[in-house]
């Protein structure tokens, strides 16, 4: 239960009668107990200006607390729209519709509300798993994949569309468990750090550049070879006429592009590389 702690000002003022809202039925305004000033509601923003809650402020001006702070128009709307819509569904924490009954989108909302927010079901949802019941989940997933187990595993192996609490993620393992490294060392298993050596999804060897700077720049990052030239890939058709797995190949001063293929003839003749390469692309204007 909320419990509202907000302190009252010391310098109340009063317009109006205490225990009375003071409604103005031809301008249709109630009036405010604090300032003075006539509204159509008395909104939580309006009466914050004032360093006032509304529970706050019924009860230092002896207003019911059931009492709408608001001109009785907008209050009959409301209540037709909540009868037209049947609000009341919405109080009703075991309400379900029947299967294939026509509904609208707000009783939609209400309905799913009723059933994932509902005490009972966030409490299944969000179910401890204890120690022993996640070591004997992931000695079960260790044993699937071959005696180790990876963090991108425990990602792959979620669950879609089963809610949460079916299974505990990866997140959840390492919270109770502090790290990743008391994780493995509970499982028997070695801790290892950076990338996995055996996944070719960590290496960028493949990768195929879609511009020519863009190469040039990466080729010159790259570990240069025996010839001391740097090779990296180029996306087909980035040069006419070269689409089977081209390379670029310079040596900081000239560039070329040929199809790497076994036996295959150079297609274009050494360039010089234009000046504009040469400027570190985190410098380069578009």
């Amino acid at each position: 239960m909320h419990v509202d702690t907000t302190v009252a000002p010391q310098d109340l003022s009063l317009h109006g009668e205490i225990g009375v809202l003071a409604y103005d039925p031809i301008d249709d305004r109630i009036q405010c107990h604090y300032c003075g000033g006539w509204y159509q509601k008395l909104e939580t923003r309006h009466l914050g200006l004032h360093g006032l809650t509304v529970p706050l402020y019924k009860e230092q001006y002896g207003l019911n607390v059931t009492l709408p702070l608001e001109i009785p128009r907008i209050t009959q709307r409301r209540r037709e729209k909540n009868a037209e819509h049947e609000g009341w569904r919405n109080l009703v924490a075991d309400y379900r519709f029947a299967p294939g009954a026509p509904r609208t989108p707000r009783e939609t909302r209400a309905q799913f509300r009723r059933e994932y927010y509902a005490p009972d079901e966030q409490r299944r949802r969000a179910r401890e798993w204890s120690d022993e019941e996640m070591l004997a989940y992931l000695r079960t997933l260790q044993a699937q994949y071959g005696g180790e187990l990876r963090q991108e595993y425990l990602v792959r192996d979620r669950p879609r569309g089963r809610g949460r609490g079916v299974l505990p993620s990866r997140n959840a393992i390492i919270e109770r468990f502090g790290s990743w490294r008391r994780v493995c060392e509970l499982l028997g298993q070695p801790y290892r750090m950076g990338r996995p050596t055996s996944s070719g999804a960590w290496s960028n060897a493949r990768y195929a550049y879609r511009t020519l700077p863009a190469a040039y720049q990466a080729a010159l990052r790259s570990t240069p070879t025996v010839e001391g030239v740097h090779r990296v890939r180029v996306a087909p058709h980035v040069v006419p006429g070269v689409v089977r797995d081209p390379v670029l190949v310079t040596d900081g001063v000239t560039y070329r592009v040929y199809e790497d293929v076994e036996g295959g003839a150079v297609l274009s003749v050494p360039e010089p590389v234009p000046e504009i390469w040469r400027v570190p692309r985190g410098t380069m204007k578009e």
